[in-house]
C-alpha cells in the first residue's frame, strides 16, 4: 500500500489521492490527459462562447486555463478545487487559483464572473444542485456555463452492459451519470436555458464517449441552502 494512502471517505482527502496518480490515457479513474481531438472540440465549440472574467471549477491541474492563455482566448483565468495537489502542478502566475470545496460555498462575490467552466466535473459531484445554485449565484445574467460530461444515449447504455465491471468499477470517481434530458432538467432548475449541445468523442460514431453543453443563465435564483 502506498505510503501516501489515508484510508477516508472525506471527498478532499480522495482527490488528494486522486491527483498523485499518474496520468492515463483512457482510464476513467486516473486524471485525464486532454488529447488532440479533445482540445480541437472544445475550442471549436466554446470559443465564441467565453468572455472574461471566467472561473475554472474543479480547474485540477489547469490543462484547460494554460491552453486558454497560450491560444490568446484569455488574458487571465481564475480556478478553484478541492485538491492542494492538483493546484501545486499550476505554475502560471495568470491562472489566480483558490482551493474549496465547490460543493459547499464559491469564494467569489455574487455576479462576479461572465464564463463558468465546468470540464470533466459534475459527474464528479455528489451535490449537483448545491454547485448549480452556486453557480447561478456567481454568475452575470446572460453568463454562459460550459459543459464536458460523459453522456449516456441508449445505445451507449447497451454497449457499456458488456464492460460493465470495467467502466463501473468500483474505485472509479464518477457518481453522476448525465443523459441529455437529465443534464438540461438540472440546470433548468437552477435558471439555465440550454443553447447549444453536440457531442464530442464517440464509440463508433453512435455513442457518444461525452457531450459539450452550454447553458445560458436566464434568470437569478436564490441560493441554496
Amino acid at each position: 500500500m502506498s505510503k501516501n494512502f489515508k484510508p477516508s471517505m472525506n471527498a478532499k482527502n480522495y482527490y488528494q489521492r486522486y491527483w498523485l496518480l499518474n496520468h492515463k490515457n483512457s482510464n476513467i479513474n486516473t486524471p485525464p490527459i486532454w488529447d488532440k481531438t479533445s482540445i480541437c472540440i472544445f475550442f471549436k465549440l466554446f470559443k465564441t462562447h467565453m468572455k472574461e472574467p471566467i472561473l475554472d471549477i474543479g480547474i485540477g491541474d489547469g490543462q484547460i486555463a494554460n491552453l486558454l492563455l497560450q491560444r490568446k482566448v484569455v488574458n487571465e483565468i481564475h480556478g478553484v478545487d478541492i485538491s492542494t495537489n492538483a493546484l501545486k502542478k499550476i505554475k502560471n502566475p495568470k491562472i489566480k487559483i483558490k482551493v474549496c470545496d465547490i460543493t459547499t460555498k464559491l469564494p467569489y462575490k455574487n455576479q462576479s464572473f461572465n464564463t463558468v467552466i465546468l470540464t470533466d466535473v459534475i459527474e464528479h459531484i455528489l451535490d449537483v444542485e448545491k454547485l448549480l445554485s452556486e453557480i447561478n449565484r456567481i454568475l452575470k445574467l446572460q453568463g454562459k456555463v460550459l459543459v464536458v460530461t460523459p453522456d449516456y444515449n441508449i445505445i451507449k447504455k447497451f454497449l457499456i452492459v458488456l464492460y460493465w465491471d470495467k467502466y463501473f468499477k468500483p474505485t472509479n470517481p464518477h457518481i453522476r451519470f448525465f443523459t441529455k434530458k437529465t443534464l438540461n432538467h438540472v440546470f433548468q432548475k437552477w435558471g439555465f436555458k440550454n443553447i447549444l449541445y453536440k457531442w464530442g468523442l464517440t464509440w463508433f460514431n453512435i455513442a457518444p464517449q461525452n457531450s459539450y453543453s452550454v447553458y445560458e443563465k436566464t434568470k437569478h435564483i436564490s441560493n441554496l441552502s
